[in-house]
């Protein structure tokens, strides 16, 4: 009986830490464009990504890939309240199962939210982020 409540417990603080987290992201203000400009980065699954965003409405991606490939992206963007979109982006995660695909998959338009100093690309069972530099 002590572990049930102790496990209930213990679930019911991680949840409410969580949801204080979510709640925070959603009020943050809506981002400026000058305010998304800046490097972005991630390593996840042996893959180092780094999306630069720049003032002139242009971005470079430059993603390594585990076997030491690099695929280079540029393009434009734009950014609507809180959505960014990037213009050809070369990605690693398939979307519907969560596993790591053998080679990057390449779009011609991939979605980003804005929360303050991440972007974050979320699918019904994960989601990707990349943290400004």
């Amino acid at each position: 009986m002590k572990k049930s409540i102790l496990l209930l417990l213990s679930v019911f603080v991680a949840f409410t830490m969580m949801a204080g987290s979510l709640y925070a992201l959603l009020r943050a203000p809506i981002p400026s464009e000058s305010s998304v400009v800046g490097i972005y980065t991630a390593v996840r699954d042996g893959y180092s990504d780094q999306l630069e965003i720049m003032p002139d409405y242009k971005f470079v991606q430059t993603l390594k890939t585990p076997s030491g490939a690099t695929i280079i992206n540029s393009g434009t963007w734009t950014l609507r309240n809180r959505g960014l979109d990037i213009g050809v982006y070369s990605f690693f995660i398939d979307s519907i199962t969560g596993e790591v695909l053998t080679e990057p998959e390449r779009f011609s338009s991939f979605p980003f939210s804005v929360y303050p100093n991440m972007l974050i690309f979320d699918w019904d069972s994960d989601f990707y982020r990349l943290n400004k530099q």
